[in-house]
C-alpha cells in the first residue's frame, strides 16, 4: 500500500486527540523558531533553533524526545511538543542517547568528548574524554554501559555507573556512523563507513565482521528484541538483516531511492521499519523479505527515531528545523498476515465478562457451550499447563487427562484438539513458531504443528515423566529435565540426543535458558540451583555448575526477560530472587540473593516475569495470583479484581455442587479455591493466562 505523499498528515488524525487548537505560537525565544503545536489531524510538530538538527533521541517510553542543534540541547515532551528543558554544551553535538528510563541523557560532542547529563535538572554528571571526535553514541539496556564511536574509526566502552573506561576498541579505519547495543546478553554493534559491521562483547572481544551487506557507510544499526537478528542501514540505499549467531545475511531489503537514515524491528520482530533520505518510512515483513507499506513524509528527513514499543516515531527535517512526533499507528502500517489455522471449531464456552474468561479444556471443540453445566469436579492433583504462541494470538492448555486444546485468544474459542497415549506434563512453544513440544509422563518429547495439532515427531531419552522444557531462542536446541534427575540437551536440526547429565540427585522441577543462551539454569527437589555452561555450535552440555543450595525442596523457576533477576519459589513458602551475572568466589560461581520474597499461605508452585520484566507474579496453593514490583519487590495490587473475580466465578461453581478444598489465607476470608498450577503472558504482554486444576482464567492485563 502506498499513501499519496500530500495525504500524510490526514493520515494522523488519531496522533493526539487533546490537541483541537489551530496550531499556536508556544515560545518566542531570541534567535529560535517559534514552537508550534499542529492540529490533531496533523500530529505533533516542534521546532528546533534556526541551526538544523543534527542528533536525536526518544526515550524508551516514547515520553521524551531530545534534540540536538549546534550546541544546544532540547528535551520535549512528544505527547503535547512542548518543550520540557534546554541546555548549551561546549560544542557541537553529534548524536545523543537516553537510558532506559530517560534519567540520564549521553551527549556524543566534536570536541572529543560524551557528556552525561541529568534530564531532571540538567546537570553534568560525568566527562567522557577521547583521542577523536565523538561520531556515536549508546546506552546498554541494563544501563551498565556506555559506548562511543569515534572519527577514525576506533570506539571505547565506559563503565556507566562508575564512569570508568574499561576497553578501546580498534573496530574500523574509518569514521564509525552507528552503535547499538543487543537488549539481551553482552554483544555490540558498530557500523562504520568503511562498509562492514563489527560485533563486539562487553569485555573487549571482537566476535564477528559481518561484511559483503552494503555498497555505501552503515548509517544505522539495531538489534531485535532477543538480539538474534541484527539490521542495518546504509548509504547505499538498502536495508540488510543478518543472523548475530552466524553471521550470515538473512534478507537484503531493497526499496529506497536514497541513503537509509533509521531502521528498527517491530516489537513482536515479524516486521521492520526504515526510514530514508528519500522522504518514505517502509514496513517490511521479515518472514518473506517484503515490502508491506510504503509512507511518503512531506519533507527530507535526516533523522528519525522511534520508542522501544514502536508506538512513537519522531522525524526531523533535513532542510529545517522542523521536527514532527507521531503516533507509528497513523503511518498505516500493518500487522503481518499470519496463516489461520485449518480445522478451527465454533466458540466452544460462553465467555464471562470482559476481561476475564474461562476456558475449560473438558469442553471439547464442537461440543455445545452449556456442556459447562456438567463439569466433572475437581481431582486431586490434577495440574492443567498453559502457555502462549510466540508469534501468533494462539494459547495451548494441556493437563494430566492426555488433552491438549489451542485457544484463539482474540476470539475466545477453541480452535482443536490433541490427545496423547500418555499424560500430558510440560508444554512449551519453539520461539521460532513452527511447532510446540510436550513432555509426557512416559519419558517422550513429542513435537505438534500449531496450525492443526497434527504430530511432527518424538523425541525419547527420558525414563519417566518430563517435567521442563525450554528452546533456544533460535530454535536449534532444546533441554528437557524431569523425574528421573536427567538434563537432556537435544539438537532439533537433526531430532537427536546430544547429551544427557545427572548432575542432580532429585527429581528436576524447573529449567530455563538465560536470555543470551549461554547457559541454562536448572533446579531441583535437592534443594539445589545448577548452571550450565552451552558449548557453541557443538551444543555440548558441560557438567551442571552448582551455584546455590536451599533449606527447602525447589518447586519452580523464572528469568526475567531482560537477564536481570532469577526467581526459585521453595517449600517452604518463600521466593528467592537472585542476580543473574554471576560472581567468581573462589573456586566456586554464585548468584547473589537480592531479597526474599515470604508471607504466603502456602507453597508458590509458578513464577512468571511480565514481558518488560516490570513484575513477576506468584501463584500457588493459595489460589491468587501476586504481582510484584522488581524495582522494590513490593506486592502491588495492580489487579484488585482478579480475587474479586474469581471469588465470583468460583461461588457460583460451588452452587452447581462442584468440589473444592478450602485453604484459609491470613488476613482474608475463608475463600473457595482452586490452586494457581501455571500462569503465563503473551509476547506482548497484554494477555495473562492463569491456570489449575480445571479452570483457565484468561485476563486482559493492559488495554
Amino acid at each position: 500500500m502506498r499513501v499519496p505523499r500530500f495525504s500524510l498528515f490526514c493520515l494522523l488524525s488519531f496522533a493526539l486527540l487533546s490537541l483541537t487548537l489551530p496550531s499556536f505560537v508556544l515560545s518566542q525565544e531570541p534567535n529560535t523558531v517559534p514552537v508550534r503545536l499542529w492540529p490533531a489531524s496533523e500530529g505533533v510538530e516542534f521546532l528546533e533553533n534556526k541551526s538544523t538538527i543534527q542528533a536525536l533521541a526518544v526515550s524508551a517510553d516514547g515520553r521524551t524526545a531530545a534534540t540536538g542543534a549546534g550546541r544546544n540541547i532540547i528535551l520535549w515532551d512528544t505527547a503535547s511538543g512542548k518543550e520540557r528543558r534546554r541546555w548549551r554544551c561546549d560544542a557541537s553535538v553529534s548524536d545523543l542517547a537516553f537510558n532506559q528510563d530517560a534519567s540520564r541523557l549521553l551527549i556524543g560532542s566534536r570536541d572529543k568528548t560524551a557528556t552525561l547529563w541529568n534530564t531532571a535538572d540538567g546537570k553534568v554528571q560525568a566527562t567522557l574524554r577521547h583521542q577523536d571526535a565523538v561520531t556515536a553514541v549508546a546506552f546498554s539496556r541494563d544501563g551498565r554501559f556506555v559506548a562511543a564511536g569515534l572519527a577514525k574509526g576506533q570506539a571505547a566502552l565506559w563503565d556507566a555507573r562508575n564512569v570508568k573506561p574499561l576497553f578501546p576498541l580498534n573496530a574500523h579505519k574509518s569514521e564509525i556512523r552507528s552503535i547499538a547495543f543487543a537488549p539481551r546478553g553482552n554483544l555490540l554493534a558498530i557500523g562504520s563507513q568503511d562498509r562492514t559491521i563489527s560485533l563486539w562483547d562487553t569485555e573487549g572481544n571482537q566476535q564477528k565482521i559481518l561484511e559483503d551487506g552494503h555498497k555505501g557507510a552503515v548509517t544505522c544499526v539495531a538489534f531485535d528484541a532477543r538480539s538474534n537478528r541484527l539490521i542495518s542501514g546504509g548509504a547505499d540505499n538498502t536495508v540488510v538483516v543478518w543472523n548475530v549467531g552466524s553471521g550470515n545475511m538473512l534478507h537484503k531489503l531493497v526499496g529506497h531511492s536514497k541513503a537509509v537514515c533509521f531502521v528498527a524491528f517491530a516489537p513482536d520482530g515479524l516486521t521492520a521499519y526504515t526510514v530514508s533520505q528519500d522522504q518514505c518510512l517502509i514496513q517490511w515483513n521479515l518472514q518473506n523479505g517484503k515490502e508491506m507499506v510504503r509512507t511518503d513524509v512531506a519533507f527530507p528527513v535526516r533523522q528519525a527515531a522511534m520508542s522501544q514499543d514502536a508506538y512513537w516515531t519522531v522525524l526531523c527535517d533535513s532542510s529545517s528545523p522542523k521536527t514532527l512526533a507521531l503516533k507509528t499507528e497513523t503511518l498505516g502500517f500493518e500487522e503481518p498476515q499470519l496463516a489461520r489455522p485449518q480445522n478451527a471449531h465454533p466458540f466452544a464456552h460462553l465467555p464471562q465478562s470482559p476481561p476475564v474468561y474461562r476456558f475449560h479444556p473438558e469442553i471439547k471443540p464442537g461440543e455445545p457451550a452449556d456442556q459447562s453445566k456438567n463439569l466433572p469436579p475437581l481431582r486431586e492433583n490434577r495440574k492443567n499447563l498453559v502457555e502462549f504462541h510466540t508469534k501468533a494470538p494462539f494459547a495451548l492448555s494441556v493437563g494430566p487427562d492426555r488433552i491438549g486444546t489451542m485457544w484463539d485468544i482474540q476470539k475466545k474459542d477453541a480452535v482443536f484438539a490433541f490427545s496423547s497415549p500418555s499424560n500430558l506434563t510440560a508444554v512449551e512453544f519453539n520461539p521460532v513458531g513452527n511447532n510446540f513440544a510436550v513432555g509426557t509422563q512416559n519419558g517422550s518429547v513429542t513435537f505438534y504443528h500449531p496450525g492443526n495439532g497434527k504430530q511432527l515427531s518424538q523425541l525419547r531419552g527420558h525414563t519417566s515423566a518430563v517435567l521442563a522444557l525450554t528452546f533456544s531462542s533460535d530454535g536449534r536446541w532444546l533441554l528437557s529435565a524431569g523425574q528421573d534427575q536427567n538434563v537432556v540437551l537435544w539438537d532439533l536440526t537433526k531430532d537427536s540426543l546430544v547429551s544427557s547429565n545427572n548432575s542432580h540427585t532429585d527429581i528436576v522441577t524447573g529449567l530455563e535458558m538465560m536470555p543470551d543462551d549461554s547457559k541454562v539454569v536448572s533446579i531441583s527437589r535437592d534443594k539445589t540451583v545448577r548452571v550450565w555452561q552451552m558449548g557453541g555450535s557443538t551444543g555440548k552440555l558441560l557438567k551442571g555448575e552448582l551455584v546455590a543450595e536451599e533449606s527447602s525442596p525447589l518447586l519452580a523457576l523464572a528469568i526475567a526477560k531482560n537477564g536481570e533477576w532469577l526467581a526459585i519459589a521453595t517449600e517452604d513458602n518463600r521466593v528467592i530472587i537472585r542476580e543473574t551475572h554471576p560472581r567468581q568466589d573462589g573456586e566456586a560461581i554464585e548468584f547473589p540473593v537480592v531479597t526474599e520474597l515470604k508471607g504466603f499461605a502456602a507453597p508458590v508452585k509458578t513464577l512468571a516475569f511480565t514481558p518488560n520484566s516490570a513484575f513477576l507474579v506468584t501463584g500457588g496453593d493459595d489460589g491468587v495470583p501476586v504481582f510484584w514490583n522488581t524495582q522494590s519487590w513490593e506486592a502491588v495490587q495492580s489487579f484488585p479484581q482478579i480475587r474479586r473475580e474469581i471469588q465470583r466465578q468460583r461461588d457460583d461453581f460451588a452452587q452447581k455442587n462442584v468440589t473444592y478444598k478450602k485453604w484459609t489465607r491470613p488476613g482474608v476470608r475463608e475463600i473457595l479455591y482452586e490452586p494457581v498450577f501455571c500462569i503465563a503472558f503473551s509476547s506482548d504482554g497484554q494477555w495473562m493466562l492463569t491456570s489449575g486444576g480445571r479452570e483457565t482464567f484468561l485476563w486482559q492485563v493492559s488495554p
